[in-house]
């Protein structure tokens, strides 16, 4: 009953409408292994680590442990880990705390927990590793489960789900040994949508299972793809050496399946001219458009010069590479002066030729000036001011498609 009532949450999860973490019983045993699910759909924050999610006991100290967490989509973890053989038997709970929670569009901090029994028993089993995430059936579909008695000997019954076969289903495991059985999985099996199933394990404490996820959205179409919005393909700018300029730039998710994290690096000199205001992001699902927001020359003292290198995307073992040539001019003009002070310095004159008429050469040195001048005052009459704090309509200029 409890099992069907595991599987019948777990279904559940993709339409939740509050966070919350589902383990598979809310009674264990010292050294057995817990799995579960985490759903955070109603939280602005959805990414997590390993630091984020703890075990705690009932004067609310964190337990020391090992534990395993995996992103299974956008809102989504799974995550094992084993109770330690030192633990006082009650009341335990698995919390995130402190997190940010959009609720009627007002955000708050929410602690998310569920709680669990520890009870004395002389039998104990833990199984590593504690779930299966299969990302593509076609490049892998055998697995092993290794299994430890941690107290007394007993025997074991395994059954599994329908698309996975095991190596054995009864086994007898002595006092602090282990056994290892293997699963596969089917690869003629019809999977479509993301499929859970699960290893099945009973002994004399009772039962618990082993997920299963195939992460297989019809191997053959499956299609993820992040590309720039309006197929934009390189950023080519000069500004000067007292400007700088930020604002966004916007990819989008043109696939059909989850991209997974995503994480962001430059290469190349423009790291010494360009902070990135991303430098992971949780995943997009498909259509959904991620804005990385460059800040170029923030602090205004970037050596003039030409800089380039990549904006690199990583994602689902892909990568976008995304070219950026800046060049950083100078905004002073420099004068070359000779300082004919020093009594050491020596001043070598170069002889004038001497010419029998100088009038002619006087007054066409006077038209030559006279004409550099006006070109000058024109120029500087005509030359409108640089905006660069709307950084959109500037890069829209220097994005090449």
């Amino acid at each position: 009953m409890l099992r069907k009532l595991f599987f019948f949450l777990i279904l559940l999860l993709p339409i939740a409408n509050a966070a919350e973490i589902i383990t598979y019983k809310n009674a264990y045993y010292n050294q057995e292994t817990i799995s579960g699910f985490i759903n955070l759909e109603d939280l602005e924050n959805k990414e997590i680590t390993t630091s984020d999610l703890g075990l705690y006991n009932k004067d609310n100290e964190r337990e020391n442990i090992a534990l395993s967490l995996i992103r299974l989509d956008l809102n989504n973890y799974v995550y094992y880990f084993n109770l330690p053989n030192n633990l006082e038997l009650g009341e335990y709970s698995i919390s995130i705390k402190n997190f940010i929670s959009n609720e009627n569009n007002k955000l708050t901090y929410k602690n998310i927990s569920t709680n669990f029994n520890l009870k004395s028993s002389n039998y104990s089993i833990s199984v590593d590793p504690g779930i299966i995430v299969v990302d593509n059936i076609n490049d892998q579909n055998l697995f092993e489960l290794q299994l430890f008695n941690n107290m007394k000997k007993t025997n074991i019954t395994i059954k599994s789900t329908d698309f996975a076969r095991i190596s054995n289903y009864f086994l007898e495991i002595e006092n602090k040994s282990s056994l290892t059985i293997q699963i596969l999985l089917n690869k003629d099996y019809d999977y479509k949508d993301m499929v859970n199933g699960h290893v099945n394990i009973s002994y004399v404490n009772g039962e618990y299972a082993i997920p299963i996820y195939v992460r297989t959205y019809n191997t053959n179409q499956q299609k993820i793809k992040i590309e720039p919005i309006e197929k934009q393909s390189y950023i080519n700018i000069t500004i000067f050496k007292n400007e700088s300029i930020n604002g966004p730039i916007r990819f989008k998710n043109t696939g059909n399946s989850f991209t997974g994290q995503i994480g962001f690096l430059l290469t190349g000199n423009i790291n010494d001219v360009i902070q990135l205001e991303l430098l992971t992001y949780p995943g997009l699902q498909t259509n959904q458009t991620l804005i990385q927001n460059l800040y170029i020359n923030n602090n205004k003292d970037a050596a003039p010069g030409n800089y380039s290198g990549l904006l690199v995307l990583k994602y689902d073992n892909r990568s976008l590479d995304f070219p950026i040539y800046i060049t950083i001019a100078s905004s002073e003009i420099q004068l070359i002066s000779n300082n004919t002070e020093s009594k050491n310095e020596t001043i070598i004159e170069t002889p004038v030729p001497k010419y029998k008429n100088s009038k002619p050469l006087v007054i066409g040195l006077i038209v030559a000036a006279l004409i550099v001048l006006s070109i000058i005052v024109l120029k500087k009459k005509n030359k409108k001011p640089r905006e660069y704090n709307k950084f959109d309509a500037i890069i829209s200029k220097y994005l090449k498609k």
